[in-house]
């Protein structure tokens, strides 16, 4: 059974299992194609941990064109 943790996805403060990754905060979202955690951009199967704050890297922003360009 997985403990479970508590972080901030886009300003909100959220709990969640121990073994989330962006994949299973943003999924559902076909325009995020990355995360930001705790101000580094990491890929969306970066699982995060306690107390991380974790933004959607979207599409359209700079980061996120970046990325597709790459």
């Amino acid at each position: 059974m997985s403990e479970n943790i508590t972080i901030t996805v886009n300003g909100e403060s959220r709990e969640v299992n121990a073994d989330t990754s962006g994949f299973d905060l943003f999924g559902d979202d076909r325009a995020v194609v990355a995360q930001r955690v705790d101000g580094e951009l990491r890929g969306l199967s970066h699982l995060v941990s306690d107390g991380d704050t974790i933004d959607a890297v979207t599409i359209e922003s700079q980061d996120g064109l970046n990325i597709l360009r790459h």
